[in-house]
């Protein structure tokens, strides 16, 4: 029982950190004067992917590899096939013109680059982690600038509506230390408790960390996109899941790799990594022929997401 609660603690700390660090860190930028542009392309894209980095690196610095990859993994398909999946199956999701142009090719891309560092040797060294770190960084100005060149008024009115409201200066101090403290715990206590799960019914931290881990610290994107396909505003869903798959990869593989080189067991290069790219291209191909990702997609992706799961125990 106290397993339990241990990965139900873990996965609320982890939520409620993430949002702890991003109203904290987005209200510290204003008062710092950071345009809202910048902020809305860079903070908040980042914190919600803040689950999967600090559970991949607090996995990886605890010498649990298999569960460092496996939240990664397992999350970018998650992010696919269950979040696009259940907000299309509430409302058809819109995609932007931009994600097919820009996002789409830089999420391939950073996909490939990830698995070739998971293939390559069958380790992540610690080189390749500051490279995937360096690419996100590479990225992030990219978007930023372009953005800021392009429709710059329209742009940030639209992101000053979808930040959170303003804190005070001590208050926003408060809810960063607060966030990282619940992230930082709240990674520390999931990891045991799901390496204990793992034990206590025989069955491998990576299993574990592809399904329970990976569906757990994608309740961000989860919550954000089945509350936004609810109320009809399905623009932000495709860019938010499509954000967060680069992010994981390039922070949460690369981070826990600088941290720690990650050993990559046979099970991942078997199945796991070639259905993310698989799921990956199935996502950009819908991108490339339709405008809309529609109930019967919606409900294809999901059908594959409990296929998938239900592989890893009958496998």
């Amino acid at each position: 029982m106290i397993i339990f609660f241990q990965i139900a603690g873990g996965l609320t700390l982890l939520f409620l950190g993430g949002e702890a660090l991003v109203r904290g860190s987005v209200a510290i930028a204003r008062h710092l004067g950071v345009p809202v542009l910048i902020i809305g392309l860079t903070l908040v894209a980042m914190g919600t992917s803040a689950p999967e980095l600090m559970v991949s690196i607090s996995a990886s610095l605890a010498g649990h590899p298999d569960i460092a990859i496996g939240n990664v993994v397992g999350s970018n398909i998650a992010n696919i096939l269950l979040v696009l999946g259940l907000s299309a199956i509430i409302y058809p999701v819109s995609i932007n013109y931009k994600i097919k142009t820009r996002d789409n090719p830089a999420m391939l891309a950073i996909t490939l680059l990830g698995s070739f560092f998971l293939w390559s040797e069958k380790i992540v060294t610690t080189t390749e982690g500051i490279i995937l770190i360096l690419c996100a960084v590479i990225y992030m100005l990219y978007t930023s600038l372009a953005e800021y060149k392009e429709k710059r008024l329209l742009a940030e009115i639209k992101i000053e509506q979808e930040l959170p409201p303003d804190l005070k200066n001590w208050l926003a101090i408060i809810f960063v230390l607060l966030g990282i403290l619940a992230l930082t715990y709240g990674a520390s206590i999931l990891i045991e408790g799901s390496s204990s799960l793992a034990r206590l019914f025989g069955i491998s931290e990576a299993v574990i960390s592809l399904t329970l881990v990976a569906a757990g610290t994608s309740a961000p994107e989860i919550a954000t996109c089945v509350v936004a396909s609810y109320h009809k505003n399905s623009d932000i869903i495709a860019g938010n899941v499509v954000g967060s798959n680069i992010f994981n990869i390039m922070f949460g593989l690369g981070g826990a790799s600088v941290a720690s080189p990650l050993t990559v067991s046979d099970g991942f290069l078997k199945l796991d990594i070639w259905f993310m790219i698989f799921v990956t291209l199935m996502l950009i191909i819908t991108f490339i022929f339709s405008k809309k990702i529609n109930r019967f997609t919606g409900i294809v992706f999901f059908v594959f997401y409990i296929g998938y799961i239900a592989s890893q125990f009958y496998n």
